[in-house]
């Protein structure tokens, strides 16, 4: 069900919802279908109240609507660039979005004060917010030190090991050199032993051949 925002509500939640759109209408192009699409679908999958929204602006202020559009387009793409690649910060990723979206609006609406039932609302999901942050971020950090154990342990090798890790490599090159040569010789006789067999067959038959 759509939900109608009175005119004033939806310049005022346009102004806050999209902070970029100031920047974005000095600059915006025509408004691609493809990206309108995109960014509808978006919107009314992970933020329902976002898209009764636009279907508004749409009809009032056509070219902060078009700069809603770019920039839901462009969020879009970048979460939609984690999805295969890297579902784990896909999903946080979205999630903060999603949050960000409710609480932009929750506080839109409230310009003339919040109750404390809603500013609790607000609060519970900065919380959330917060929490995904931390789990983000924890996570990232055990990668830079797991990497940082591989680096140490990298040049602790070059460091206490460079003599047997260059007899090694050098031992590798020789035998790589070694097969390539090995194959080139194959390759040399399996082109020229049917040209042998065929020189043969040829002899045996003139010696064969009865005399008329």
């Amino acid at each position: 069900m759509k939900i109608a925002f009175p005119v004033w509500v939806v310049l005022a939640l346009t102004s806050v919802l999209f902070v970029r759109c100031a920047v974005a209408q000095k600059t915006a192009a025509s408004l691609s279908s493809d990206h309108e699409a995109t960014a509808l679908t978006f919107a009314k999958r992970h933020h329902a109240e976002l898209a009764s929204l636009l279907d508004q602006l749409k009809e009032m202020d056509s070219q902060k609507y078009q700069s809603a559009i770019e920039e839901l387009f462009r969020t879009s793409e970048r979460l939609s660039r984690y999805q295969d690649r890297m579902p784990d910060r896909y999903k946080a990723d979205l999630e903060i979005w999603k949050i960000d979206s409710r609480v932009r609006l929750i506080v839109a609406r409230s310009v003339n004060g919040m109750e404390d039932e809603t500013r609790s609302q607000v609060k519970g999901l900065l919380l959330k917010r917060n929490q995904i942050r931390y789990r983000q971020l924890t996570n990232e950090r055990q990668k830079q030190q797991d990497r940082l154990e591989r680096l140490d342990e990298q040049i602790s090798q070059l460091e206490n090991e460079s003599e047997t890790l260059a007899e090694r490599d050098l031992d590798r090159l020789m035998r790589s050199v070694r097969n390539r040569s090995k194959a080139r010789k194959k390759s040399s006789t399996a082109k020229t032993t049917p040209v042998a067999t065929k020189t043969s067959k040829s002899k045996s038959k003139k010696k064969t051949s009865p005399k008329k």
